[in-house]
């Protein structure tokens, strides 16, 4: 078996959470002995590249080619139709694997009708396999490429806790993500402003960089307006978010919209309790182990998280072992290998 990837960044450490879900699969491939090759389609250099090593390794002994999410085959990366051709020279299963929730896909199809529609020509086909990262990413397949053959194969990361007790001084809750509405930014502000009016040891971080300035800055308005830039903050970027996640008392995940969110995986690892609202596969993940908050209730959300500073103690690191557990027995990239390679 030899795979052959389609991924929107050369960098895939660096990008989307669709690519470093391949990143971290790398690793289980190599040591199982199954040959793969990365092509980044985005630019005529970087395919070239990647079409160099494939003639070097023999395109005729690939098996599958994986066009990672919908990135993958959009008008960004640009010669990505090069490979899904050179397929059909070669016999490649063709298989692409969807991160995107269907209003996602419903949002881009009106706003770039002929290129997805080109899509649907090429890839609503029964003998081209869809993956999908959650029961709630799937009805995208179910709605849009309902010709297609569906397998579920869910999301993974390498997420490693730390060894050693840590903690913030204060008790810290952690959100991860790029600040935009999609991700509720607007409504983690107002939760956390209230919040920190009602206990004056909350903090609020918010690691992830800007996406949409406009909100980012009504959201610090909010902020400066109730003297509160010491406690609720916007960090930006981090490399290695998991230390935050290690650190903080909980993590709040206000998205409205998010297929298999990489960052509640990350979470669950190190055992950190999660308030998150029914927005996509997080309820998937987390089972009967998340703290869920139905109809993205603010007033609730601000209850709860309140009920739990409450108990906050200094000196004790409240690890959820019921979610270390689930992590470990469903979602580590050895599982995901697995699972992925009985799918394809």
């Amino acid at each position: 078996m030899k795979i052959i990837f389609c991924v929107s960044s050369v960098s895939l450490f660096n990008s989307g959470g669709m690519n470093r879900v391949i990143a971290d699969t790398l690793p289980i491939l190599r040591s199982r002995g199954i040959p793969y090759l990365l092509i980044c389609p985005r630019s005529l250099l970087t395919l070239c590249k990647g079409l160099t090593h494939l003639i070097i390794n023999n395109p005729f002994s690939y098996d599958f080619i994986v066009f990672n999410s919908l990135a993958a085959v959009r008008r960004k990366n640009k010669y990505w139709k090069v490979l899904f051709y050179l397929s059909k020279a070669f016999s490649w299963k063709k298989i692409i694997y969807w991160h995107e929730m269907p209003s996602y896909f419903e949002k881009y199809k009106n706003l770039n009708a002929f290129e997805a529609g080109q899509i649907l020509r090429l890839f609503n086909r029964k003998r081209i396999l869809h993956l999908t990262v959650s029961e709630s990413n799937s009805k995208l397949v179910d709605e849009f490429f309902y010709n297609a053959t569906k397998r579920l194969v869910y999301n993974t990361i390498d997420a490693k806790r730390l060894t050693g007790w840590n903690r913030f001084h204060y008790p810290s809750i952690v959100t991860i993500g790029s600040v935009q509405e999609i991700k509720g930014t607007d409504i983690w502000t107002k939760v956390a402003v209230e919040v920190c009016k009602k206990n004056s040891q909350a903090h609020f971080l918010w690691c992830g960089s800007v996406f949409d300035n406009e909100l980012y800055q009504k959201c610090l308005k909010e902020i400066s307006a109730n003297n509160l830039e010491d406690r609720v903050q916007f960090i930006g970027y981090v490399s290695n978010p998991v230390i935050l996640i290690q650190y903080s008392y909980l993590f709040f995940l206000p998205s409205r919209s998010d297929s298999m969110p990489l960052v509640v995986l990350e979470a669950m690892a190190c055992g950190k309790n999660v308030i998150y609202y029914d927005s996509g596969g997080a309820r998937e993940a987390l089972g009967d182990f998340g703290i869920l908050i139905d109809d993205f209730d603010i007033n609730k959300t601000i209850t709860t998280i309140l009920e739990y500073l409450d108990n906050f103690d200094e000196g004790r690191d409240m690890v959820n072992e019921n979610l270390m557990h689930r992590f470990q027995q469903n979602f580590t990239p050895e599982i995901f290998t697995e699972r992925f390679l009985n799918s394809i």
